[in-house]
């Protein structure tokens, strides 16, 4: 995966793996995963549910990917203030 410049095949597959790989982040700190993520796409990876709420009130990603380990407070409240955003209000989840 570190060498990966894209994230190809099977879409639930390539998901699962990006959500692993963002999980593991959060877990371990690893700077070579932040990196990957951003190489493959990922225009926002943030630390915390809070951070990632911030971020999404200035700008309406494309493609949304919540971990549910996100600390501060954590991911399932991000998931409930996220689609309270209007842009995303009409968003498939």
């Amino acid at each position: 995966m570190r060498e990966a410049t894209t994230v190809e095949g099977h879409a639930v597959r390539a998901l699962y793996l990006t959500t692993g790989a963002a999980d593991l982040y959060l877990e371990t700190g690893e700077t070579l995963l932040l990196e990957t993520l951003t190489r493959q796409g990922q225009d926002m990876v943030v630390d915390s549910a809070a951070e990632g709420l911030a971020m999404l009130k200035q700008e309406a990603p494309d493609v949304l990917v919540i971990s549910l380990s996100l600390p501060e407070p954590d991911g399932y409240w991000l998931n409930r203030e996220v689609r309270k955003l209007p842009p995303i209000r009409e968003a498939r989840f």
